[in-house]
């Protein structure tokens, strides 16, 4: 009889009558929580896997539209002139000419491949597209940047 136990570490320990196995589970993560461009510039969000994805498991970025409640997956495949990255390989998102409607809040998840509930979670990283230089100004008075990084 195998028995799965989670804990809230990165570790997976797999108990069964003849051995003990611990699997260390990919785990993923922002480096920024904010992020300030102007239009029709490309921008990145980093994220940050603690190991490297095999084919087993697969990267899934939501994009939430500000003054919105619900969010979308971002099909990357679907749109190479808007996204580059999202992958295995390169979990971070490329953002190709931002514009307005690229506002609001991206989450990335890590699952196993073909399964639904996510091994790790992280985000949101808010995005603020700038109209003028000004907004950025008027962004660093009311003490809204959190970064000051502007990619």
């Amino acid at each position: 009889m195998v028995r799965i136990c989670y804990s809230s570490s990165i570790l997976n320990i797999i108990f069964s009558e003849t051995s003990l196995q611990t699997i260390e589970l990919p785990t993923v993560s922002l480096v920024q929580d904010v992020y300030f461009v102007f239009p029709y510039n490309d921008m990145s969000i980093l994220a940050i896997t603690t190991v490297e994805l095999t084919d087993k498991y697969e990267i899934i970025w939501r994009h939430q539209p500000k003054n919105s409640n619900k969010s979308t997956v971002i099909n990357i495949n679907d749109a190479p002139n808007k996204y580059n990255g999202g992958s295995r390989r390169q979990p971070s998102l490329t953002i190709l000419r931002v514009n307005d409607s690229d506002s609001g809040d991206y989450i990335v998840e890590i699952r196993e491949t073909g399964r639904n509930g996510s091994l790790s979670v992280a985000g949101p990283a808010t995005v603020h597209v700038l109209s003028t230089a000004a907004s950025k100004s008027d962004y660093m008075a009311q003490g809204r940047i959190k970064v000051d990084c502007v990619c």
